[in-house]
């Protein structure tokens, strides 16, 4: 499995079902963006998919929210105390593009060259980002009130 694929493809589906689940006045105001990143030798990558407010992207630094996987050699915390003995430093999460975070997982050993890691890594984020498609549209409105307002 080619987990920064399927973490992709992942994020262009729940992009893709949250863009249903939205109404079109709400819509008219946002643009999706999905960005992959894969660094050489397995040693890291980065996956996102952002939801940005397209009035908000030249004025703040939140300017929408942004799911995330990222693994990498070093702790994503930059302690010690989470060293793997070997692996990548892996998390997924959902925050905002001022680096607020909502919600993540755990920090994950990720081990690219054993496939049955590389199951139980997809499984923790397949399920972790499935579940947090119904919190997007109140989180949105929530965060940027301007989102329910109505065009003049």
């Amino acid at each position: 499995m080619e987990i920064v694929e399927s973490v992709y493809n992942l994020y262009k589906n729940i992009g893709d079902q949250i863009l249903f689940l939205l109404p079109s006045e709400m819509l008219e105001k946002l643009k999706i963006s999905y960005f992959k990143d894969a660094y050489p030798n397995k040693s890291g990558f980065s996956v996102t998919f952002e939801i940005l407010i397209v009035t908000r992207i030249l004025e703040d630094d939140n300017f929408g929210l942004v799911f995330s996987t990222h693994a990498q050699v070093n702790a994503h915390d930059s302690t010690m105390s989470n060293q793997f003995a070997e692996g990548l430093h892996l998390y997924a999460a959902l925050g905002t593009t001022d680096g607020r975070i909502i919600d993540e997982t755990d920090e994950l050993n990720y081990l690219p060259f054993n496939d049955e890691n590389i199951k139980q890594i997809w499984q923790i984020v397949e399920k972790f980002t499935i579940s947090k498609i119904e919190i997007v549209k109140p989180t949105l409105l929530e965060l940027y009130p301007e989102l329910s307002e109505k065009k003049r």
